[in-house]
């Protein structure tokens, strides 16, 4: 006699499948088990996997199949309940005693728990027991373990309505006797028999036994429940707690017990509450028909409909705007939009105290045409809430989550708002500087990527940065928003630049860390000086640090504040050698005759200016494709003689590189005459803006 029958159900599981049989026919029982599997349509390599521990077991496992006329029904239902109708599927074909559920992804924690829980349920005195269970452990991608729980797990034996109101485990971390009773359930449960709506089933037919030990690793996929934004946690529990009410309305007060978090939660939301938004919530919302979560999406299309489309600019570094400019100015043009800027210091922790310190934005934003909001109030040590103004879209200018307060970072943030981004700067070295520059800590929570190069997308799915909230479709490209309206800069004059046009202008960009390897500040700082005193009259130096260069190097104690006062005072002393401070640079960069540089993001934007560069390699660099396209436009200096031929070369005139730079950035940097970029950025939010609630429009009326 068949005493369980383990009931697991795949769909595209390759990776994981392997894992689940290995630890089902790992079990030590003294009952016999029977293993079937459902599949749903795989089209990876879970079929052969499966076969091939069929072959293994073959009286004791098998696949069973869907006729072509089941299969047809199945792909017209939603995702939702092809996998209810998949379980529903197993569970009329099992003949064992007792069954118990398993996803093909998730596996057994414990090599005796069907010797344990059968063992139980076996008892005459847990013969009113029509469930046994143990906890459920969640096993995140980086191979973190944590409990799901409500409340501290309470082994032992639960009357229905206290397990109900105080515990929770997954359905596949059970088994129950193998007499579900479907009559007195509403008829859409044949379309939600889920986890919880299958303990829900089982414990309103009987107790609640508890094992004390965890019985099954729930695998936590990106995209996943647990990995969704809370507000969306919070609606899906909602819809669930409504459900729970329909099924078992004698059960309230276990119920509200159940779901404290979800009694206000009509009240509790925004208008971020939308089909695009929490689009999980909202299809749950449609098929377990929740009148009250359906009108919440209703009303809230309502009012966004009624008012405007708002976007806030979150800015601490004034010399980042120039990424976001073009899309501001387009924003600004249509009266559709209300944009809000938030200046706000950066935290810094200089001796291993946070501090939060102004980079400039508060007194750069003065005087724009838009609401101007200073995040942090000084005096109070407060931060504005960000929340409390309801943005549907918010803007980094930066991809550190580190450099912020918590209540700006994009983990909470993307709870409410849908978080843009525009790169600040085309990658054109590989290795530590790209995977800094694209954390995952930052991109997992984007909503969309508004990229620099087409390749982008491509590049962010091989490497893994489209598993969270950031999907392919949604990295778009039209242009690089940095190459908006470059005419506005050229043959323009820029107060950076302080001698006639008589005088070569050198601008001079060293890394500002020393980190990587790929700095030449420390090399060349006294060589540059010499130089521009070597051509007092012909030669004009510029020196534009990073903005964050000269904490680094105190941090990394490389340079100590008096010395670095020293240095900056050899510029003031010298009439012909200046620190550039200016917040926007793009006409600096114009307005010079050639760049000495290391590795920096600002390579490819003086590429536009058609304009001379000599590129101060180190043997660690190592282009990304684009750099080394690039890279064939630079001169190419190993050391400091190298680069002081090369400006003695260009500023006599000769610059043989120059038609090879036109044609590598009319082919690899192209510059549209048409719309910009951040006309296109922002048609296509507002088109995003209408559209998400326009379905729910139409879907309710």
């Amino acid at each position: 006699m068949v005493m369980l029958s383990v009931c697991i159900t795949t769909h595209n599981t390759e990776k994981d499948i392997g894992a689940a049989l290995e630890s089902v026919f790992s079990q030590k029982t003294q009952y016999p088990f029977e293993v079937l599997v459902g599949d749903d349509g795989s089209t990876d390599g879970t079929l052969e996997i499966i076969s091939s521990w069929e072959k293994k077991h073959p009286d004791q496992m098998r696949l069973v199949s869907w006729t072509e006329e089941e299969r047809a029904a199945q792909e017209q239902r939603d995702f939702i309940a092809r996998a209810s109708r998949n379980r529903l599927h197993l569970l009329a074909e099992a003949k064992g005693k007792y069954v118990t559920f398993l996803d093909g992804d998730d596996l057994y924690a414990d090599t005796e728990f069907y010797e344990k829980a059968i063992s139980i349920l076996e008892q005459e005195a847990y013969q009113d027991c029509f469930i046994c269970g143990g906890r459920t452990v969640m096993l995140f991608p980086d191979g973190k373990m944590q409990y799901l729980q409500m409340s501290p797990w309470k082994p032992g034996r639960l009357v229905a309505q206290e397990y109900w109101a105080h515990q929770y485990t997954h359905a596949e971390a059970c088994i129950l006797r193998n007499q579900l009773d479907f009559a007195s359930l509403p008829e859409t449960y044949l379309d939600t028999f889920d986890d919880n709506c299958i303990v829900l089933a089982a414990v309103r037919q009987g107790d609640f036994y508890g094992l004390p030990d965890a019985a099954v690793l729930y695998r936590q996929h990106p995209g996943g429940y647990a990995t969704r934004p809370v507000g969306e946690q919070v609606l899906l529990q909602a819809i669930g707690m409504d459900f729970e009410l329909e099924v078992v309305p004698e059960w309230k007060e276990a119920v509200l017990q159940r779901h404290p978090n979800e009694r206000g939660y009509l009240e509790a939301f925004g208008d971020e509450v939308t089909a695009a938004r929490y689009p999980l919530a909202y299809e749950r919302a449609k098929h377990f028909k929740a009148k009250n979560i359906l009108k919440l999406f209703h009303d809230v299309a309502l009012r966004r409909h009624q008012r405007k489309i708002r976007v806030v600019f979150l800015c601490y570094r004034p010399q980042l705007w120039i990424g976001v400019k073009s899309i501001y100015e387009a924003m600004m043009q249509d009266p559709a939009f209300e944009v809000i800027i938030m200046a706000i210091p950066v935290k810094t922790v200089p001796h291993g105290q946070v501090e939060y310190v102004s980079e400039g934005a508060e007194a750069f934003f003065q005087g724009f045409d838009c609401q101007v909001i200073n995040g942090y109030v000084r005096e109070k040590n407060a931060w504005i809430d960000l929340h409390s103004l309801h943005p549907d879209y918010v803007f980094y200018l930066h991809p550190y989550n580190w450099i912020m307060p918590s209540c700006y970072s994009t983990h909470l943030v993307s709870q409410y708002a849908d978080i843009c981004f525009v790169p600040y700067g085309i990658s054109v070295i590989s290795g530590d500087v790209e995977d800094i520059s694209f954390n995952a800590d930052f991109f997992s929570d984007l909503t969309y990527l508004f990229a620099d190069v087409p390749s982008l997308r491509q590049w962010m799915m091989d490497h893994g940065h489209c598993q969270g909230r950031l999907k392919p479709e949604n990295i778009l490209f039209w242009n690089y928003t940095r190459f908006d309206h470059l005419n506005q800069y050229r043959g323009k004059e820029s107060p950076s630049w302080h001698l006639g046009r008589e005088a070569f202008r050198v601008l001079w960009l060293p890394r500002w860390s020393t980190g990587g390897g790929s700095c030449n500040f420390f090399r060349y700082k006294d060589k540059v000086l010499e130089y521009a005193d070597a051509h007092p009259e012909d030669i004009e130096l510029l020196f534009r640090p990073h903005p964050q260069m000269w904490e680094e190097f105190i941090r990394s104690d490389e340079m100590p504040e008096a010395e670095q006062e020293a240095y900056q005072a050899e510029y003031d002393r010298r009439h012909n050698a200046f620190i550039d401070s200016q917040k926007e640079y793009m006409q600096t960069l114009f307005a010079s005759d050639a760049l000495v540089a290391d590795e920096t993001s600002m390579l490819a934007e003086y590429y536009l200016t058609g304009k001379p560069i000599i590129y101060c390699h180190n043997e660690q660099d190592h282009f990304t494709e684009l750099g080394a396209q690039l890279a064939q436009g630079y001169y190419i200096a190993n050391n400091w003689e190298e680069v002081e031929a090369y400006l003695e070369m260009l500023r006599h005139g000769f610059d043989p590189l120059r038609s090879r730079r036109k044609k590598i950035q009319q082919e690899v940097l192209p510059v549209s005459d048409g719309m910009s970029a951040g006309e296109h950025i922002r048609d296509f939010l507002k088109e995003r803006f209408l559209e998400a609630d326009c379905i729910v429009e139409e879907e309710l009326s």
